[in-house]
Order: structure tokens, then C-alpha cells, then sequence
């Protein structure tokens, strides 16, 4: 199997826009690679795409970021892990976890959208 392969399920223009909502109802971000967006989870100055901000899922010391916390996207065993959320449907998990059957891991998602995939949301 071709590394993060199994993660795939996610990656389709239809993920374009949708939010990453954290299992305690924080925003995590928009999905996103306009990396000028406030709301982008690739706009490293911004508030869900810096690696010092605690609502990013790109800060390892951060709730949603480490690899311990129960909120986490990078923690295998997360037992609330963030959520792609594009309207009122929940699309999937953005996920380090194998478990949930409709997930996107978080590293091939950043490199889904630097990439240039959804730029103009």
C-alpha cells in the first residue's frame, strides 16, 4: 500500500470549503489552500493555519495538534478527532487514526491543498 493511501476517502473537490470543527465544538479552520484566507488552514499567519495557534490542528503542543490529545488530529487513538463538517453534514474525520471509515490524514491533506486544490474557497 502506497503511503497514506488508506487515508484518501476524503480528497475530492466536494471537501473544498467544508470546516474542521474540533469534538468540543471549536473551529478548527476552513479547508482551504488559499493561503491568504483568514479562515485557511494554510495561512500560517492566520489563526487555524500557524503552528503557535491554539486553534490549529498544525500546533504539535496544542490540543488539536499533539500527538496525545483526545481532541487531537494527529493522535491514533483520538477519541473525539476533528470533523469535516460542509454545511450540516459531517463529511468525515481529519484524522492520524485508521478507525473512522470516512477520513483524510492531515499531512496528505496540507499537501492535497498546497498542491493547488481549492484555492478560491
Amino acid at each position: 500500500m502506497a503511503p497514506f493511501e488508506q487515508y484518501t476517502v476524503l480528497l475530492t473537490p466536494r471537501i473544498c470549503g467544508a470546516w474542521l470543527v474540533a469534538g468540543d465544538g471549536q473551529l478548527l479552520g476552513k479547508v482551504s489552500g488559499n493561503r491568504f484566507s483568514p479562515d485557511s488552514i494554510l495561512n500560517i499567519s492566520g489563526n487555524y493555519g500557524s503552528e503557535g495557534s491554539a486553534t490549529s490542528v498544525w500546533n504539535q503542543f496544542g490540543r488539536y495538534g499533539s500527538d496525545g490529545g483526545p481532541l487531537s488530529a494527529f493522535n491514533d487513538v483520538a477519541i473525539s478527532p476533528p470533523k469535516v463538517v460542509k454545511g450540516d453534514e459531517v463529511l468525515g474525520f481529519l484524522t492520524t487514526s485508521s478507525r473512522p471509515a470516512l477520513r483524510v490524514h492531515p499531512l496528505l491533506l496540507k499537501e492535497w491543498l498546497s498542491n493547488g486544490n481549492c484555492t478560491f474557497v
